[in-house]
């Protein structure tokens, strides 16, 4: 009993195997957690940290691109304010020579009127009324008759048939051989269709202009009839130009040479076709006298007075092939409010001569006006209509490269030298280029067609009226002054 006591003992105080492996899995469970915490601290102020550097790093990195930014801005500010400088300063030499030779090129005409007008005045001085034939080159400043409707009526067989050259939506035109013992000459007798007018507006706006504007490329007035009475009318007289319309001579279609054989003198075989001599002097003398027309004179008191209706039907040829704009029934005085422009309530004109601006907006200026004598200038180098419902319009057609621009002139008109073809194209399809401020002025117009008639063209005979003297403006060696023109 006593030697089992020591035994129980003994017993009693031993481990079992399985109970230390339980606590020893619990130590290593609880050390891996606790080395589990300890990385996850770590990593995680490790991760703090690189978020630190890395914010560090970028506001950095942004502070630099910043500071480049800023320099090349700069950079660039100064590269394109050197570049507007310069572009400033090219456009304001450009100008300052364009206005030179505007300036040069008015002077110019200036001395050309000045010695016109005082050749005209000698002239007029050495004639008297009645005596010779009636010159539709002569530029002086003479009176405008008055007639009776019935002493026009009188020298065209009571506006007969036989004596009607021409006609139109305005009225028609009529062939008298002289009126009343003044004029010996041929004369056109315009009677008016008031049916057709603004009442009388249109009538007096024509006599208004005609007989205050004198020049060598307009149609000068000569008389009118306005008296009232059954079958009475309005009627102007002017100067026949015998050599048609440009319209007539440039289509020379059955209807055209039917029109053209009314004419007092025609060619019995009718009119040859213009050549490109004929037409290059037709478009010089046609530009500038719209150029007159747009020019005021405080001398004179004449306003700047804008066409409304340049077309072909609307330039006269005389018996010389020089042209006279004509038809003033739409020309009006430029507003002195708005001197620029002229607005209209309701548009006016012709087809296919009508700048695109004027259609939208109804304002009419100088361009508007070029814009038409462009068209007349491309249907002068391809014989062609400005609009016709089987063809493409003429400024479409004519929107060429020059060196297709031979290809479009008029066989009819000769063998054109490609530098006249080329010439007058660029002057016609710079005056209706759509973007009107990229538009040439009509001065700038005239001064190009000037050099193409003084590089291509022979100088005109002499007149053997023939008066040389001093120039009256630069006082320099004596020149010759030409009456006729």
């Amino acid at each position: 009993m006593r030697a089992a006591l020591p035994a129980a003992r003994e017993n009693a105080g031993a481990v079992s195997p399985g109970a230390a492996a339980s606590d020893q899995a619990a130590r290593l469970i609880q050390d891996a957690t606790a080395q589990a915490d300890r990385i996850v601290t770590a990593a995680q102020v490790e991760a703090q940290r690189i978020t630190v550097d890395a914010q560090a790093s970028a506001r950095a990195q942004a502070d630099r691109i910043k500071a480049v930014a800023r320099g090349e801005a700069q950079e660039e500010s100064q590269r394109i304010t050197a570049v507007a400088q310069a572009g400033a300063q090219h456009i304001t030499a450009t100008a300052q020579a364009e206005a030179d030779r505007t300036t040069a090129a008015a002077r110019a005409e200036a001395q050309r009127i000045t010695a016109a007008a005082q050749a005209a005045a000698q002239a007029a001085a050495r004639s008297r009324v009645g005596e010779g034939s009636l010159d539709a080159r002569v530029v002086s400043r003479a009176a405008v008759a008055i007639f009776f409707q019935a002493e026009l009526a009188d020298a065209t067989a009571g506006f007969a048939d036989a004596h009607c050259i021409g006609g139109g939506g305005f009225g028609r035109v009529y062939h008298a051989a002289g009126l009343r013992g003044l004029f010996a000459g041929d004369l056109a007798i315009k009677k008016l269709d008031l049916s057709s007018m603004q009442g009388q507006t249109e009538f007096l706006q024509e006599v208004q202009m005609l007989g205050a504007c004198q020049h060598e490329h307009l149609t000068p007035l000569l008389g009118f009839a306005a008296d009232s009475g059954p079958g009475s009318g309005v009627c102007l007289v002017t100067p026949l130009m015998k050599g048609g319309s440009l319209e007539d001579r440039l289509l020379l279609d059955d209807r055209a040479r039917q029109q053209l054989g009314k004419l007092p003198g025609a060619p019995a075989d009718g009119f040859e076709p213009l050549s490109w001599q004929q037409r290059l002097a037709i478009a010089t003398d046609a530009v500038r006298g719209l150029l007159f027309l747009h020019t005021p004179n405080p001398d004179t008191h004449k306003p700047a007075i804008l066409h409304h209706d340049i077309k072909p039907s609307n330039i006269l040829l005389g018996e010389d092939d020089r042209a006279r704009l004509a038809d003033m029934g739409l020309a009006r005085a430029k507003r002195t409010a708005a001197a620029h422009l002229t607005t209209v309530t309701s548009v006016a004109g012709t087809n296919g001569y009508l700048d695109e601006n004027y259609l939208g907006t109804g304002r009419f200026d100088e361009s508007a006006d070029g814009y038409a004598m462009g068209v007349v200038m491309l249907m002068l180098l391809t014989g062609r209509p400005a609009v016709d419902p089987t063809q493409q319009p003429i400024v479409g057609h004519c929107d060429v490269e020059d060196s297709e621009v031979l290809s479009l002139s008029d066989g009819n008109a000769g063998e054109w030298p490609i530098a006249v073809a080329a010439g007058l194209h660029q002057v016609g399809m710079a005056l209706v280029k759509r973007n009107r401020e990229r538009r040439i002025t009509l001065n700038t117009a005239l001064q190009r067609l000037q050099r193409l008639v003084d590089d291509h063209l022979a100088p005109a005979p002499v007149p053997e009226d023939l008066e040389e003297r001093e120039c009256m403006i630069c006082m320099s060696a004596p020149r010759h002054v030409r009456f006729g023109w």
